[in-house]
């Protein structure tokens, strides 16, 4: 009987101890956007290894949601929609916007919550446009976590 209460005891201290972690590590996530965030909205853009021509990177917004934007550059002329593939975890999702003209867009995911901010997003971009090759682009591993450690281990001058 002993034995027992202390093994549920030690069970129930290592759990208390993730608890506590998670606690902590939530805590700074949220010192750290909260900073990032008071110098400006959209502190800054984190790009995935390798330069982009069309994605330029991915921020963080927070309002009632935990929003990454993705800004679209350089849309060529002539292209006439421009869909957003997002893969986050096991789920996929996708947003169509139409290019009209415009030569910039922002694609908005706001499918993070609190307990996937970890999870990477992985975004692929397709232009098209009647008579054009059509142009595919990727981002990968941009997650609410990196950003923070990102904006976390930047002097403020950099933000």
């Amino acid at each position: 009987m002993v034995a027992l209460e202390k093994k549920e005891n030690k069970t129930m201290f290592k759990s208390s101890k993730r608890n506590v972690a998670m606690m902590i590590l939530s805590a700074i996530t949220c010192v750290c956007m909260s900073v990032a965030l008071s110098l400006g909205t959209n502190v800054s853009n984190a790009n995935a290894e390798g330069e982009n021509v069309y994605i330029d990177g991915a921020s963080l917004v927070l309002n009632e949601n935990i929003v990454a934007k993705y800004r679209i550059v350089n849309i060529p002329e002539g292209y006439t929609s421009a869909k957003m593939e997002y893969s986050f975890g096991a789920n996929s999702y996708e947003e169509t916007l139409s290019v009209e003209g415009a030569t910039e867009l922002t694609f908005s995911f706001d499918k993070i919550t609190p307990q996937t901010m970890w999870r990477d997003i992985d975004v692929t971009l397709t232009l098209t446009g009647e008579g054009l090759d059509t142009i595919t682009e990727t981002h990968q591993g941009f997650s609410v976590l990196n950003y923070a450690k990102k904006v976390y281990a930047s002097s403020p001058e950099a933000l």
